[in-house]
């Protein structure tokens, strides 16, 4: 029977490129929706100055100045909008300083008040979302609202709500959106889409699908991406049946899942080492013709790698870059660390070597990865000459670096050389962890150096805590 991960003929067909994590397309004016992120809404979502009107759609003339008196204009307007930002970022600096310290009360509200803050949307937008505490970001929302002048908008609103959201005060919510109807403030196909992912981020299913469909009472309809921003805080808190559930529920709304869908998903079942989920629904992505892109490819990659399916890997990576979908590090970093792992050394060299071929950039990472992969196969002449190439590169090992080398001196019979790493990396300042202290007891016991072993296990209790 045929693997569902088994590469088809190849497609004369270009995939879009791009980071599908930042990738949301606004299909049409009413489809509000944002990337992922923790709580209601994602870091800067709404983070705009609400309260700036726009400019009239006149031309304004501006006067002429000629010689240095026009450049001494031209400074200060251009400097203008500069002064501006530092003086609200310094306004919201001081505000937050002062709730960081003491209890709300009257002491408090005058401090604030000795700021002489223009208090505006845009100023407490950017307070609330600095706050971590539920109870002062709630004082001072109430503060603010009853300022002079001031006036709660849907960017205040939002703010405080995606702080309830992340305390999981659902009840809260749902009062504040009530005050909001109540005020006749408008309440934002964002404030509903972000509801949806904090409720899914609890796992409750039945009341963020509900939060979605609340989205016709704004005139709008959930799209594509709303979906994916509740399937994302579903797959984050780990109920990937449930997101599975929403994916299944989009079908049935005739949208068509797009490739951040099944990435999102993808990635949620690999992490649970379920093979056999990410291999379907990338047979399913296919069938709906949906073009797979290298966060795909590289998520099914991985997945095969670590379960030991390394040649159906290698003929995924050939699929992919014969479809013209470029690997990345990711990419490589999965397959050279499979291949070492299935003791396929030569393998994980010419990827190695193809990385560099293509102008990637080669971290730490990538040769620890084959460092290990070189250590426990014996190679250890060559993952010395790699490591003493990664050092001319100026990159730092870690301690993944010398655990992987002095492992692999030890496997090699060559315990002296491993002890002698391991001083090196003391000397030099490079981070010596108990793991590798563990590694370099283990050597010297396999060696039949017990004097040493216990020498070293005493430095060990005496450095480290």
């Amino acid at each position: 029977m045929k693997h569902p991960c088994w590469p088809a003929a190849a497609e004369d067909s270009t995939p879009g490129f791009g980071n599908q994590a930042l990738e949301m397309r606004h299909q049409d004016s009413c489809y509000i929706h944002f990337a992922s992120g923790d709580g209601i809404s994602p870091a800067g979502a709404l983070d705009v100055a609400a309260d700036k009107k726009p400019p009239p759609c006149q031309k304004l003339l501006q006067p002429t100045f000629h010689g240095e008196e026009s450049t001494k204009h031209s400074v200060a307007a251009a400097d203008a909008p500069v002064r501006q930002q530092q003086t609200f970022d310094m306004d919201v600096e001081s505000t937050c300083r002062i709730l960081a310290k003491g209890m709300w009360g009257p002491d408090k509200e005058a401090l604030l008040r000795s700021l002489s803050v223009d208090v505006r949307p845009s100023y407490v937008c950017k307070v609330l979302k600095r706050q971590r505490n539920l109870d002062m970001a709630s004082k001072f929302f109430n503060w603010a609202e009853v300022q002079p002048g001031f006036s709660h908008n849907s960017c205040t609103y939002h703010a405080m709500i995606g702080i309830l959201g992340k305390e999981k005060r659902y009840e809260d919510i749902e009062a504040l959106l009530k005050s909001m109807q109540k005020k006749d403030r408008k309440v934002t196909p964002e404030i509903y889409i972000g509801l949806a992912r904090s409720y899914g981020s609890a796992g409750l299913l039945e009341k963020a699908i509900e939060a979605l469909n609340q989205l016709k009472d704004v005139g709008c309809k959930p799209s594509v991406a709303a979906y994916n921003s509740l399937i994302g805080a579903l797959a984050k808190a780990g109920f990937r049946q449930k997101a599975l559930a929403v994916y299944k529920v989009m079908g049935q709304s005739r949208l068509q899942p797009d490739t951040y869908t099944f990435n999102i998903l993808m990635h949620a079942f690999k992490n649970t080492k379920d093979l056999d989920s990410v291999c379907k629904l990338f047979e399913e992505m296919r069938n709906q013709n949906c073009e797979p892109d290298v966060v795909t490819f590289s998520t099914l990659i991985d997945a095969l790698c670590k379960a030991g399916e390394v040649d159906k890997a290698a003929l995924i990576f050939e699929e992919m870059k014969h479809r013209g979908c470029c690997p990345n590090v990711v990419t490589f970093n999965s397959l050279i660390h499979g291949m070492g792992k299935a003791n396929h050394i030569d393998k994980a060299l010419e990827l190695f070597e193809e990385m560099r071929t293509r102008g990637l950039v080669i971290s730490t990472v990538t040769y620890n990865t084959l460092l290990h992969g070189l250590g426990i196969s014996g190679r250890v002449h060559t993952a010395l000459n790699l490591f003493k190439a990664m050092l001319e590169r100026g990159l730092m090992p870690d301690v993944i670096t010398y655990s992987s080398l002095i492992q692999g001196l030890g496997m090699a019979g060559r315990a002296s050389e491993a002890r002698k790493l391991f001083d090196e990396a003391r000397d030099r300042g490079h981070a010596v962890d108990g793991s590798i202290y563990n590694v370099l007891v283990d050597v010297l016991c396999k060696a039949d150096r017990l004097d040493e072993a216990w020498e070293v296990f005493g430095q060990m209790e005496g450095e480290i805590p």
